[in-house]
């Protein structure tokens, strides 16, 4: 991953944070998450996905941004891709952020076109509330059984 994805994937979370908080109740409080890593599928995609369903597993670090906290997280997920197809899919996820102030939990569904998935879930633990986001995936074989992966999260918690 190079130093300009890095920069990128901070300034893509640090903008979401900030289009987020215009339209906050006063009582509530946006944390925005970016992340960088690397992570597994298993079996590899196919063009079809006639393998049927495949686990992928990612892990990275990257910062927080919160009113009540700052810092560097460190993420672990896993999740169950529906079809294995390159083209499109969608699943579930879980697993947990190691933050500043605690282990926060997560968990959410994906709809993924191509690279991108688009991400809604819940943030528990240390953190919570509801979050949207994406990930970026960039494969690093064909087969498609490994990526590099950028990921950026917004949460409103109230």
């Amino acid at each position: 991953m190079t130093g300009s994805g890095k920069v990128r994937m901070a300034l893509t979370a640090a903008a979401a944070a900030a289009v987020a908080m215009t339209a906050l109740p006063a009582n509530a409080e946006i944390a925005a998450l970016g992340f960088v890593g690397s992570g597994t599928i298993s079996p590899g995609m196919t063009l079809t996905g006639g393998q049927g369903p495949l686990t992928w597993a990612l892990a990275g670090s990257g910062v927080l941004m919160a009113e009540t906290a700052q810092g560097v997280v460190n993420c672990e997920w896993s999740g169950h891709d529906t079809t294995g197809a390159l083209a499109e899919s969608t699943g579930t996820f879980s697993g947990y952020c190691n933050t500043p102030v605690g282990l926060a939990t997560v968990s959410g569904i994906y709809d993924r076109s191509g690279e991108v998935m688009k991400l809604s879930g819940t943030l528990g633990s240390a953190i919570t509330g509801e979050f949207d986001g994406e990930c970026d995936m960039a494969y690093t074989a064909w087969p498609p059984e490994g990526f590099e992966v950028h990921c950026a999260i917004w949460s409103l918690n109230s």
